[in-house]
């Protein structure tokens, strides 16, 4: 999946793999975990020739957290260059390093959506300063995101998008103490594809689970199975019967509906600590 990782006695090189889709992001991310320290890291984009939305957001979330628990580290890239659309997505500029775009600062178009990052603190305030539920504001918010990427705000592909933006941005600001979080996307009409990404740095769905004391929470692949059942929360264990569908009385059931309206049509990734699930219309895999 990842390139191979070449070390000298105090520079360790790693190389980018071809694409950045799932798989290939797990698993460097994965790598970055589990890198020695050494004085240099030196990242080779060279053979690098495409990343989808999930692959930039993770990958670049990664990379950043990587050189932030490495403070005294030197970090230096070499074969970027060619990379124009991973910068121009705000990708090099989410982990420090000076080429393309910031993120937020493209303006998106009516085929893909940059990487931004959204503050959760202050989408509290401006939910606050406009008289609004906070879960109105993020609601209106996920419209106006899915409205921007898709170029409408009709329709069952609109829907979806925005039900499953609203659930996930919503989980985020309500359970996973979140400073902020990150999020892209990418639309192809001809396929009539959307692919939306968001990552947090929350304290992880094994903390959020654990806190309910009906859960045996003993691992994080424990956790993220339990996520995608039918009314289970932090705060209890409800029959699927109860609320399933008010988006407002919900809880426990946003990211099992966004699960199976995603991988009914298409696919579903999860990812908390060290595990992550992909889910299609007739397939779950397990990562761990």
């Amino acid at each position: 999946m990842t390139g191979p990782t070449a070390s000298t006695k105090d520079s360790t090189e790693i190389r980018l793999p071809k694409t950045l889709g799932v798989l290939e992001a797990l698993a460097l991310s994965e790598q970055l975990a589990g890198l020695p320290p050494a004085g240099t890291y030196a990242f080779n984009f060279g053979d690098w020739t495409f990343g989808n939305p999930f692959g930039l957001l993770v990958a670049s979330d990664a990379i950043d957290r990587f050189r932030n628990n490495r403070p005294r580290a030197r970090f230096r890239a070499t074969g970027y260059e060619h990379c124009g659309y991973a910068g121009h997505m705000g990708f090099f500029r989410r982990f420090g390093m000076p080429f393309g775009k910031a993120p937020g600062e493209a303006a998106g178009s009516d085929t893909y959506l940059p990487i931004d990052v959204i503050d959760c603190e202050h989408l509290r305030q401006q939910a606050a300063d406009a008289y609004s539920e906070v879960g109105e504001f993020i609601d209106e918010w996920s419209k106006r995101v899915a409205a921007l990427l898709l170029q409408t705000d009709a329709g069952a592909l609109f829907d979806t998008v925005q039900y499953a933006l609203r659930e996930v941005v919503r989980n985020v600001i309500e359970h996973s103490e979140s400073a902020s979080f990150g999020y892209c996307g990418q639309y192809w009409p001809s396929k009539n594809r959307v692919q939306i990404a968001l990552v947090d740095r929350g304290v992880g769905l094994k903390k959020t689970l654990a806190a309910n004391p009906r859960l045996a929470v003993e691992s994080d692949r424990d956790a993220i199975q339990m996520a995608l059942m039918p009314g289970v929360s932090r705060r209890g264990v409800l029959p699927e019967s109860r609320a399933a569908y008010d988006p407002w009385a919900n809880s426990g059931f946003g990211l099992y509906m966004t699960s199976r309206l995603c991988g009914g049509g298409g696919s579903f990734v999860l990812l908390s600590g060290s595990a992550a699930v992909e889910l299609t219309h007739s397939v779950k895999h397990l990562h761990n």
